[in-house]
């Protein structure tokens, strides 16, 4: 049974491409090195155990998949997660998918992908996981604080007029200070009372819906801070999230004392980690190479106490200039990527290798892909990146189907 379920599993992938280019011919510019895009694969990853749950989730439909991205700016504006999500689900357009984690960027006044809304009511202030002293930060690695008894947060799905997105659950990540406090839905003219959870509070519908009202029964000196919002559905779904922050580091995300608990309310099934490029980017300092291993191990810990047997694949920095200086510490970065992989069982994809190494992001921006920065990438930069990640995963997967047979 098992070889057949893995030989349907390699039919499904292969007739239903198994990598979605962003060019209709399918070529990419010369400065993408497509033939270095592979996961490097060392003992303890977990990709066996993931697969096995594609399996289930592309042929039978009959369990959701559960995917956490972790990184720094490349992923705050979501354009890599939003294409990463979309491959994901592409084999199977009935398999129903949600939007992920949503957090109200506009108000905070910094980027995101800006195909929801979450429009706040009275007085908040915000922090994030760079500011010394916040808050304690959790899975968006932001937060949005208020004592305000007549503040409200809408949520709005599908601000470009689609339906793509609805939902019946909404997870409010999160935490008051006082006992009494619980955030009240409004949804087609209903209310819809939130109830605790461990990572905060989860609102049930019954209906799905696009747009809500969340209010809060705010007892007197209350204080309550939001993390993010989950819009969910009932049942199998595939779930990618993201969770990344202009300038973040290593060492930042492992002082987020509420993040694993948090994506614990996802507990993935695989952990996609890119860190390193704010770590190395010390101009005229010296790139610590021991101490940022030390912390994407402590890093790495955190996630496998949440998430025993999870898969990981981690990402080295791709190549950048800083003050028009190409910035050498990527190679250590790189470097001590696989070293990690090594001693805390994962994969690696290397997004330095597959740009060309080096100084290889003149290249990519001739090419339309780098952005004017030389640090990140255009839309359609990051659009090629998620179709080479994704790639590598699929033809990892069919390869690892082929084998069992």
């Amino acid at each position: 049974m098992e070889k057949l379920i893995r030989h349907l599993t390699i039919l499904l992938v292969l007739l239903l491409a198994a990598c979605p280019q962003l060019y209709a011919d399918g070529r990419l510019p010369g400065c993408v090195h497509a033939d270095k895009s592979r996961l490097w694969r060392f003992e303890g990853d977990g990709l066996e155990g993931f697969y096995d749950k594609l399996d289930s989730c592309y042929l039978f439909g009959s369990r959701g998949v559960n995917v956490w991205q972790l990184g720094d700016s490349h992923l705050q504006a979501e354009f890599f997660p939003d294409r990463m999500r979309h491959n994901f689900v592409s084999h199977r357009p009935d398999i129903r998918y949600v939007r992920g984690i949503l957090f109200p960027y506009s108000a905070a006044g910094t980027n995101y992908l800006g195909d929801y809304r979450l429009s706040l009511v009275g007085k908040w202030s915000f922090s994030s996981l760079l500011k010394p002293g916040a808050e304690s930060i959790g899975i968006s690695g932001r937060t949005a604080a208020t004592s305000d008894a007549n503040a409200s947060v809408t949520v709005s799905m599908n601000k470009s007029g689609s339906s793509e997105y609805s939902f019946r659950i909404l997870h409010v990540f999160g935490y008051a200070d006082r006992d009494g406090f619980r955030p009240v839905a409004t949804a087609g003219g209903r209310r819809y009372e939130g109830e605790k959870t461990s990572y905060g509070y989860a609102i049930r519908l019954d209906c799905d819906a696009q747009e809500a009202e969340i209010s809060f029964v705010m007892p007197s000196g209350c204080s309550f801070v939001l993390s993010g919002i989950a819009p969910d559905v009932e049942g199998p779904a595939f779930r990618y999230f993201s969770s990344g922050v202009n300038g973040a580091e290593v060492c930042q995300w492992n002082r987020c004392s509420r993040l694993m608990q948090e994506a614990a309310c996802y507990t993935p099934d695989l952990v996609i980690i890119g860190l390193g490029t704010n770590d190395a980017a010390v101009r005229k300092g010296t790139f610590n190479s021991a101490q940022y291993r030390k912390e994407y191990l402590q890093l790495i810990a955190s996630i496998r106490r949440m998430a025993p047997g999870c898969a990981l694949i981690l990402v080295p920095s791709n190549d950048i200039y800083l003050s028009g200086v190409n910035n050498r510490w990527n190679r250590d970065v790189e470097r001590s990527v696989y070293e990690v992989a090594r001693e805390a069982g994962a994969a690696v994809w290397d997004w330095l290798d597959v740009m060309g190494g080096l100084g290889s992001m003149n290249s990519w921006q001739k090419a339309g892909l780098g952005a004017k920065d030389r640090i990140h990438m255009t839309r359609d930069g990051y659009n090629v990146t998620a179709d080479l990640l994704y790639g590598a995963i699929m033809q990892d997967y069919i390869r690892t189907a082929r084998t069992a047979q």
